[in-house]
């Protein structure tokens, strides 16, 4: 595995690939310590200094391919690998991380949730909206996910829907200030909208 990770700093990612798989190959057993020993080298990568989220990102695909190993996979540290990677810019092979877990724990919301946000931030919106709205059929009082679905909506052109949604996630947390905000800012755009006189129903 330290092979492994060397020949990624070298950025000779291919043979590093190969070496980390040949140690989960031997040891199939091991194949969470690997995956997690990769997660924090490469979560170290990420956070220290300026970041190198290139090479965190292709040593976070090397954990990824580890944890899903030979049917040996561990959903949390799928999860929490998958979790990373969004933050590299890795939100579609994140998807892949978040599915794996879902074949594991197919009633977990926070899974359909990160794709959503994953689709999301891939511009893919129609896909967001559906795992956003699969979330939501799973943990109706989910309010994170209303206020995502928000934002979703508003990229979308459909305020008043997008309304809706703020509304639901600062009445299910009512200390969540960001659906608060976002609310308000919905409404003021309605309201513009009304006083130009182009008010669009959205169904």
């Amino acid at each position: 595995v330290e092979a492994g990770v060397e020949l990624h700093k070298a950025y000779r990612h291919v043979q590093a690939r190969q070496e980390i798989q040949a140690a989960v190959d031997a040891a199939p057993q091991e194949t969470k310590r690997i995956a997690k020993q990769l997660q924090g080298v490469a979560k170290e990568l990420h956070y220290e200094g300026d970041g190198n989220k290139v090479l965190a990102k292709a040593i976070l695909e090397s954990a990824m391919a580890a944890a899903q190993a030979k049917g040996m996979g561990d959903a949390e540290t799928i999860y929490n690998i998958a979790n990373l990677l969004i933050e590299v810019g890795g939100a579609r092979q994140a998807i892949d991380g978040y599915r794996s877990v879902l074949t594991m724990l197919p009633h977990l919301a926070n899974a359909y949730h990160q794709i959503g946000m994953c689709y999301s931030k891939l511009n893919r919106l129609e896909e967001a909206f559906q795992a956003y709205s699969s979330a939501l059929s799973i943990k109706p009082t989910y309010a994170i996910t209303y206020n995502n679905m928000g934002v979703l909506l508003s990229k979308m052109g459909r305020i008043e829907e997008a309304y809706v949604h703020y509304k639901l996630a600062s009445e299910y947390d009512t200390s969540y200030e960001a659906a608060k905000n976002n609310m308000l800012t919905a409404e003021m755009k309605l309201a513009e909208v009304e006083r130009e006189g182009r008010v669009e129903l959205s169904y």
